[in-house]
């Protein structure tokens, strides 16, 4: 059976041996800060007029393809030779002498790159960098792993790639700095950034002569008193009889014993038998899906990808790279901090999802842009796709990318797996180096399409094969592989506590049926009707079953997925057993202030409105009740764009509207669509719909909060708007009820435009809400056609004459003869109510007072 640890114990994190620790894995964390550095270094600086003069006689270095393609793939071709020589390193001199080799490595490269104008000693230089590299960027991440305490050893090994960004965005910011005086004859201005990547090899050069050497490396060199002592004293706090230190001695000694085990230590032991055989499969997987998902274009080579959109001088250049660095960095952090909660697989699974969307709309404004350049909203749109891009790459694979390597490799092949890891992944930087430079100035925009095809085929392969890691040691985890169907070994976790929070569940009715009874009326009334609950004095004397299943029940909350410790029938569990309060005690009490506010509100068949929309919670907010002509005399209107705010909002709804358009098999033409289709795009639409009111209305609210001031009448109208819209979506579904596959799509839309819009609004309420007023202008007239279609005896003109839902008829006070016309009727007018309040509020600053409040 796989082991689920549960470190939640009286550990002391802020004692002097883990503040060590801390230091130890800071240092290590700047060998990712040196990659990072190198390469946006050098794929800016080839836009120096200094740099190509002094290498090319040309004041532009990258418009010699086969030299621009050379010098930025010799770092790679360095990190290949390397990799042969990171396993004798890291194996024999430990991971701390791994650290150490290759600093000295990369410091004599950069003063070789400094000291030439020769561009064949300059490609040396790269080499012997890219040679050092290898050596730090595979013995860093395995020593994190191996030195952090368990309860965060997930979360270092995740912080520890984040550090690519830490190193890029001072590299953007020097860079910007120095390009102001840039000159045919200046050559410092491109030896001052290349000079100041030594700086981080100096700190881990250092830095390497105060932290511990990894306790696994020493247990493996027989060397275990040592191991011991790391253990109490930095894990322990120089408690020798801590738990973790036995515990995770004997995990080592698991690990290391063994014939089998010790045979590992060579390169042909990671193709031999099935198990490992498995493991080397994904390490090429991962090698390969993190580098070909698009990053290498995204950021590593921003020049080119500027370039494809209009922005081509130095400074845009550079001022464009430290945003995308700085937004890329703060998502890597937030992926590192939830990698235990979502999982390895699971971010990676729906990572990869997201990325065949942002590359299918970033190739569609590649192709409209190149096709016409002043449609220059649609360029600014297509970067903004690559931006968020960037960040769901740097929330996923940034964290994962040395992480997931480390905890799927044993310990005696680790440092091995790592160095072959590494050489899949230079494999395939030179071979990107090569062929994105000439891909992308043969074939443009369609090229990209590349990334497409192969995040699609990624998707796939990632849901078939990788394992979950979450939740077991590095040592358990050898257990998944030896399993037939390592999968559904990993993900069996799941499965397990759902069958032991099902049994838990029959043990507490047997045992302990009066707290039940007590937390919900129904439970009680059925227990009193039932053999167990007349036969309470038998359950009562085995009461002493309770706390073992008090405590297996901890134990499984504690160790399952985040989305099962949220479930809310958890919460249902007992008070005396959980500590959680009775959800249906507090719920109605909620319901019982929140029905006389209500009822000030309603004029019309109050009793009856109050019986229906109370029973399911439906609404609350206000929301307008429209009268025979007002419904009648909506028509479409729109507003023509001023400025570029304006422009930029209606490209994106035109191109939003493109791919909307082609899913739902939408024709602007009476009598063609069939009913499946206008409730496939209505109900998609006003899934999409609810989304901006409710991101806008939170950001509102914490701007209010964060400001101590008055909001002016913004928060709540924009929360009636989203209310409203979740109603239009509430009452189309009593017509459709999607598929698995409909509603996976929904999830999908959804969670990209709530980042995305909540991102825009945070830069540009006022562009955002321009957005919604347009995007309600779309919705005018899609429910126009609709009424056309109705009236004009297409193929919904069954419509005219189908009742309309009972949760229509009482929220739009519709009376019981309204039909599903008369439904789109007033939804199309609660779409223009919308339009003209957004183009409203598009038009103020955020500390206007709201007119329409």
């Amino acid at each position: 059976m796989v082991e689920v640890i549960d470190w939640r114990s009286n550990t002391n994190f802020y004692t002097k041996g883990m503040w060590q620790v801390y230091f130890a894995c800071f240092i290590a964390f700047f060998n990712s800060a040196i990659n990072g550095y190198d390469l946006s270094v050098f794929n800016n600086l080839a836009t120096f007029k200094s740099f190509g003069v002094s290498f090319t006689g040309n004041d532009d270095f990258k418009d010699n393809s086969s030299k621009y393609a050379l010098t930025s793939a010799i770092l790679q071709i360095g990190s290949i030779i390397g990799c042969f020589f990171v396993g004798l390193v890291a194996d024999n001199l430990g991971r701390r002498g791994g650290m150490l080799v290759g600093s000295v490595i990369i410091v004599v490269g950069v003063i070789l790159e400094l000291v030439t104008n020769n561009l064949d000693v300059f490609i040396l230089g790269r080499f012997l960098i890219g040679f050092g590299v290898v050596q730090v960027t595979t013995a860093a991440p395995t020593y994190t792993v191996e030195v952090a305490h368990p309860q965060f050893r997930a979360r270092a090994g995740a912080i520890y790639n984040t550090g690519w960004n830490v190193g890029s965005i001072p590299a953007s910011i020097i860079l910007l700095a120095v390009s102001y005086n840039d000159a045919d004859d200046n050559a410092v201005t491109w030896q001052i950034p290349v000079g100041i990547q030594a700086a981080f090899s100096a700190i881990v050069l250092i830095g390497c002569f105060f932290i511990p050497e990894s306790p696994r490396w020493l247990m493996s060199k027989g060397r275990e008193e040592e191991a011991r002592k790391f253990l109490i004293h930095y894990h322990g706090n120089d408690d020798e009889n801590h738990p973790i230190v036995e515990f995770t001695l004997k995990e080592m000694r698991d690990a290391l014993s063994g014939e089998e085990r010790q045979n590992q230590a060579s390169y042909a032991a990671l193709f031999t038998g099935r198990a490992m055989l498995y493991r080397t499969n994904l390490i090429l997987a991962i090698a390969f899906f993190s580098q070909y998902a698009g990053s290498w274009l995204a950021s590593g080579f921003t020049v080119i990808v500027n370039d494809q959109f209009g922005f081509n001088t130095p400074q845009q250049q550079l001022g464009l790279s430290i945003g995308t660095n700085i937004f890329a960095f703060i998502f890597s952090q937030f992926g590192a901090a939830y990698v235990d909660r979502l999982g390895r697989r699971t971010m990676l699974l729906y990572g990869t999802i997201a990325y065949v969307v942002c590359w299918f709309i970033i190739i569609i404004c590649l192709n409209s842009f190149n096709q016409d350049e002043s449609q220059s909203a649609l360029g600014i749109f297509g970067w903004i796709m690559i931006q968020i891009f960037s960040m769901i790459y740097s929330f996923t694979w940034t964290p994962l990318n040395a992480l997931y390597p480390v905890e799927i490799l044993p310990y005696s092949a680790r440092a091995k797996g790592m160095a072959l890891c590494q050489l899949f992944i230079n494999a395939a930087g030179v071979i990107q180096s090569w062929v994105l430079i000439y891909g992308v100035n043969a074939w443009g925009w369609k090229f990209d399409a590349f990334y497409l095809v192969f995040n699609a085929f990624a998707a796939v392969v990632i849901y078939f094969t990788f394992v979950e890691t979450k939740g077991y040691t590095l040592e358990k985890i050898d257990e998944i592989f030896e399993d037939p169907n390592p999968v559904k070994k990993s993900l069996s976790e799941i499965r397990t506590y759902i069958i032991c929070m099902i049994l838990l569940a029959i043990c507490l009715i047997q045992f302990d049926t009066e707290s039940w009874s007590n937390a919900n009326p129904i439970i009680k009334s059925n227990f009193e009707c039932s053999n167990d609950f007349k036969k309470k004095e038998k359950a009562s004397q085995n009461r002493n079953m309770i706390p073992q299943l008090v405590l297996l029940n901890r134990k499984l909350f504690y160790s399952a997925p985040a989305v099962f410790r949220n479930f809310n029938a958890i919460r249902c569990l007992p008070s005396s057993l959980l500590g959680f309060e009775r959800c249906f005690s507090s719920t109605a009490a909620h319901f019982n202030t929140s029905k006389t506010t209500v009822a000030t509100q309603v004029s019309l068949h109050p009793k009856t409105v109050l019986d229906l929309e109370l029973k399911n919670h439906d609404h609350l907010l206000y929301h307008p009740v429209y009268s025979k002509e007002e419904i009648e005399g909506i028509k479409y209107t729109h507003r023509e764009t001023q400025g570029l705010r304006d422009q930029v909002a209606f490209s994106a709804i035109r191109l939003m509207r493109f791919g909307f358009d082609y899913a739902t098999g939408y024709v602007d033409k009476v009598g063609v669509m069939t009913e499946t289709q206008w409730l496939n795009r209505i109900v998609f639409l006003e899934t999409i719909a609810g989304v901006p009111g409710m991101v806008a209305g939170m950001a509102r609210h914490m701007r209010s909060l964060r400001t101590l001031g008055r909001d002016n009448g913004w928060i709540n109208t924009l929360l009636q708007e989203a209310e409203n819209e979740r109603m239009h979506l509430l009452t189309f579904m009593k017509l459709k009820n999607p598929g698995l596959l409909f509603r996976t799509f929904v999830l999908l839309a959804q969670g990209i435009f709530f980042n995305a819009y909540f991102l825009a609004y945070l830069l540009s309420p006022k562009t955002c809400h321009r957005f919604v007023g347009y995007l309600e202008e779309s919705a005018v007239h899609t429910y126009t056609l609709c009424l056309n279609d109705i009236e004009g005896g297409g193929k919904i003109a069954h419509w005219g004459t189908q009742t309309a839902p009972e949760i229509a008829r009482f929220y739009w006070r519709l009376g019981d003869v309204a039909t599903v016309k008369d439904v789109v009727a007033v939804v199309r007018a609660d779409e223009a109510d919308h339009r003209d309040t957004n183009h409203v509020l598009a038009s103020l600053d955020a500390s206007d007072k709201n007119p329409l409040a």
